[in-house]
């Protein structure tokens, strides 16, 4: 029976169980064989928009998470969903989370500063999320039938529909958020940092000039994940 599944979905199986570093080999790519361009005194704006860019993908992961019901939008590396998403931000797009890390990526690009990057990018990160996506889509549809057939014919499947938005049956869960989503914070900032040290790097002719902002910067991000942690403990506590 396994050998009849689409290959679509089986490759989306494949990738779903590394979808949190498949975006890696990619990055290492950028960094080997696209070179930032030295936008002068417009270096800062364009890290300022690039980081309100990945801020922005972030937020729109932590709304998807805490409104999602229980059992759903988990981290593990299997399909696994004990109740179906369809209101609040799902109602919107089906697929609220990749779209937050597509964001999420691209904010990074805009702070890397090499617009020839984004078109082979995003294709990668296109491929990639529609087979993930397929997998998911069969997943569900097997597990839930006609009422996820129907919800596939009303969400789009990336891009929202503002006009569909219905309130979310559940209060927001701060604790799911902080369980859920510490890491994918933490990451998404150590990656923008670490883009924005590559980038210093590469345009100062391997001279790091401003360690001091970037020590600023690697220290408030320690701050806010020990922050979280402590945090986080003290709801298992409770």
């Amino acid at each position: 029976m396994k050998n009849n599944v689409d290959w679509r979905v089986r490759l989306g199986n494949f990738f779903f169980k590394y979808r949190a570093i498949s975006p890696i080999p990619f990055i290492i790519i950028l960094f080997l064989f696209f070179q930032p361009r030295d936008l002068g005194d417009r270096n800062i704006l364009v890290n300022l928009v690039g980081l309100t860019v990945v801020l922005l993908g972030l937020t729109l992961r932590i709304v998807a998470v805490g409104y999602a019901h229980h059992g759903t939008s988990g981290r593990e590396n299997f399909l696994r969903a004990e109740s179906l998403n369809t209101d609040g931000i799902y109602s919107m797009v089906r697929n609220p989370l990749y779209l937050g890390n597509f964001i999420v990526y691209n904010g990074l690009l805009v702070a890397y500063a090499n617009p020839w990057a984004f078109i082979p990018f995003n294709i990668y990160l296109m491929v990639l999320y529609y087979f993930i996506i397929r997998a998911e889509e069969a997943y569900l549809a097997e597990q839930y039938g006609k009422v996820y057939t129907d919800y596939l014919t009303k969400a789009p499947r990336i891009i929202p529909a503002l006009g569909l938005y219905r309130k979310p049956a559940n209060p927001f869960n701060l604790r799911k958020v902080l369980f859920k989503e510490k890491n994918s914070v933490f990451y998404s900032m150590m990656f923008y940092m670490a883009f924005l040290v590559y980038k210093e790097y590469l345009l100062n002719s391997g001279i790091i000039e401003k360690t001091q902002i970037l020590i600023y910067i690697a220290l408030a991000l320690f701050g806010i994940n020990v922050f979280m942690v402590i945090i986080k403990r003290r709801y298992i506590k409770d």
